[in-house]
């Protein structure tokens, strides 16, 4: 379950990411 959350985090700040990027 933690792993879950923490994937869920990470793939929220790379979408922000590529966002600001793009």
């Amino acid at each position: 379950d933690g792993i879950g959350d923490y994937l869920a985090a990470t793939e929220e700040q790379d979408i922000r990411r590529c966002k600001n990027r793009g």
